[in-house]
């Protein structure tokens, strides 16, 4: 499987445009923007907008993600990182201890939820949870994006332990699919009224997200994202996932390697099931979800797809309620 790097390169905030909104507002570190686009939705205006306005990402997420998930000291690594911040451990055994998880028996510490459910689940887990602090959805746009982060990750996942092929530690696409539309939630903190407009454009199905949002707002959440990752110090492999999940052609600039290619592979078709296959699942019979699933989610340009449609549409209604579950216990909902 290989997929290439297609999309151009990250740009520096300062030169490209940004929405009206977030060059007016103060306070957002940008310059004033055009009078005569004041009043215009989505207008774009050339703004010095750098990664020194990027909220911080918790110290505890990088610390998790540098980690060697091979290393013999891993379990004690995730065990000394997760207690390092005693607000989010309490938050994390609460987690270890909901339906979700279903424990056979309570969870009352950090060690033992790390042994009960392995330490690359709790690193997962920590992240999510530390993630949320940092992005608190206040609107409903805001919650229905942590509500595909969340199905992409646990899709992405479950891909990855069914699928060989995509040579990809679950784990790993897991935090891929999590994070791979933090540039979306950057904007919502910075110019919300502009994306929720965005949010409710009828846009042809054959151009994604991206284009839109370049066409609306003159950037695209890909590449504010790999912007903020480069600046967090993410790992290279979600840096690939947060810039590439958009772009799905095959030919273009100098291939990923194989296991980035995997892992972004995962969490692009993760992404598409998410947004056309969960929300008619409940109502779809068998044979027709699987047809929407090839139709919509496994795009032509991809010479092989190493899914089943059938495995993935019977697994849907248990992702379903997983991600209700993760969504409740994280207090995500309305």
């Amino acid at each position: 499987m290989q997929l290439t790097a297609g999309n151009p390169p990250v740009q520096d905030f300062a030169q490209v445009a940004v929405p009206q909104s977030m060059a007016t507002n103060p306070g957002r570190g940008v310059t004033q923007g055009h009078a005569s686009n004041r009043n215009r939705p989505g207008s774009g205006v050339r703004a010095a907008w750098t990664v020194d306005e990027l909220p911080l990402l918790p110290a505890v997420v990088v610390k998790l993600m540098s980690l060697n998930v091979d290393h013999p000291a891993f379990f004690e690594k995730v065990l000394e990182v997760a207690s390092e911040d005693p607000p989010l451990a309490v938050r994390l055994i609460s987690l270890a201890n909901s339906a979700m998880s279903s424990p056979t028996c309570a969870i009352t510490d950090i060690r033992m939820a790390v042994s009960r459910l392995g330490a690359n689940r709790i690193a997962g887990l920590v992240t999510t949870l530390a993630v949320t602090q940092v992005f608190v959805p206040t609107t409903p746009g805001q919650r229905k994006l942590w509500q595909h982060a969340l199905e992409t990750a646990l899709i992405g996942r479950f891909l990855c332990q069914q699928v060989r092929a995509f040579n990809a530690e679950p784990e790993t696409v897991y935090l891929g699919g999590l994070l791979h539309d933090v540039g979306r939630f950057i904007l919502f903190r910075a110019c919300s009224q502009d994306i929720d407009a965005l949010d409710e454009v009828d846009w042809d199905a054959k151009h994604t997200l991206a284009d839109v949002e370049r066409a609306m707002l003159g950037i695209d959440h890909t590449i504010v994202g790999a912007k903020a990752a480069q600046a967090w110090k993410l790992p290279q492999a979600i840096t690939t996932v947060i810039r590439e999940h958009h772009h799905y052609a095959t030919n273009g600039a100098p291939p990923l390697t194989e296991t980035h290619a995997g892992l972004t592979r995962a969490v692009q078709i993760a992404d598409l099931v998410s947004v056309h296959a969960m929300p008619v699942h409940a109502g779809a019979k068998d044979r027709m979800l699987d047809e929407l699933i090839m139709a919509q989610c496994i795009r032509p340009v991809w010479a092989a797809a190493p899914v089943n449609p059938t495995m993935l549409s019977r697994a849907l209604p248990k992702l379903a309620e997983t991600t209700q579950q993760l969504m409740a216990a994280l207090m995500l909902g309305g």
